[in-house]
């Protein structure tokens, strides 16, 4: 399997942001993986299931996530944490990292808006 996490934390990250400032929720599904360019058709074909817990135990409240399987070599699983709005965001950052296109940048930097997965 070849996916690729970096490029696809960044995107999503912005997808995140984005979705912020235009204050509408994603709904995060393997359509919606592929319609954005996070995951190609190969991988799609491993995505076993795409989980978006709204009330889940823990500091964030909206979390998805993903399993990704190959036959004979276990689960991958993907958390992507997904929390409402934080207030100490302006929208000029957040304006600021989703039309940010520079490679080299590949996270934020305001700690407030998402970017890892687990």
């Amino acid at each position: 399997m070849a996916f690729n996490i970096l490029y696809p934390s960044k995107k999503l990250s912005q997808l995140i942001a984005k979705s912020w400032l235009d204050r509408q929720e994603l709904s995060i599904d393997k359509q919606f993986l592929l319609d954005n360019g996070l995951i190609s058709r190969i991988d799609a074909e491993y995505v076993q299931e795409i989980v978006m817990d709204k009330n889940p135990e823990g500091p964030l409240p909206y979390v998805g996530e993903i399993t990704i399987s190959e036959e004979g070599e276990g689960k991958l699983r993907i958390r992507i944490p997904y929390p409402n709005r934080p207030p100490e965001l302006t929208d000029e950052e957040l304006e600021r990292w989703v039309n940010d296109d520079n490679p080299d940048n590949i996270k934020p930097t305001n700690i407030y808006i998402p970017y890892s997965t687990s």
